[in-house]
């Protein structure tokens, strides 16, 4: 783990058992259980690795819905208005439309770059063309 500057050492448990590692603790961000995962599987020996680090935001959700929303209005790439956050503990739904599947992509990344998502629920529609009203 000294390997990899993204992965606190002092936060994660290794436990090396027949080939197999066991990863065990508490990390805040997602980017740093994955990173620990990918630190060690590719060792010599590995026959697998069991992720089991836990992930413990410090974060109330009413921040995340705000950092999310935030991050969406600076995408110059994305029409945030038709995008709606809620947050439901460490879980983020996404509802609303969007114009391509690149701007439903871009807002499910800024989900999960927000500190204390853990899992990300991506229900925007992708209206390709846009409805008139007669």
């Amino acid at each position: 783990m000294e390997w990899n500057a993204s992965v606190p050492r002092e936060k994660v448990m290794v436990k090396v058992e027949n080939g197999y590692i066991y990863l065990t603790g508490n990390l805040p961000w997602a980017y740093q259980r994955n990173a620990a995962k990918r630190t060690v599987q590719n060792l010599l020996g590995v026959r697998g690795v069991i992720n089991n680090v836990e992930l413990a935001p410090a974060v109330e959700p009413d921040h995340i819905s705000e950092e999310i929303t935030k991050a969406l209005e600076r995408s110059a790439n994305l029409e945030a208005k038709g995008i709606r956050v809620q947050v439901d503990g460490s879980t983020v739904n996404l509802k609303g439309r969007v114009h391509s599947h690149q701007e439903k992509k871009l807002a499910e990344r800024a989900a999960y770059l927000a500190k204390g998502v853990t899992k990300v629920r991506n229900d925007i529609v992708v209206q390709l063309y846009p409805e008139y009203a007669d």
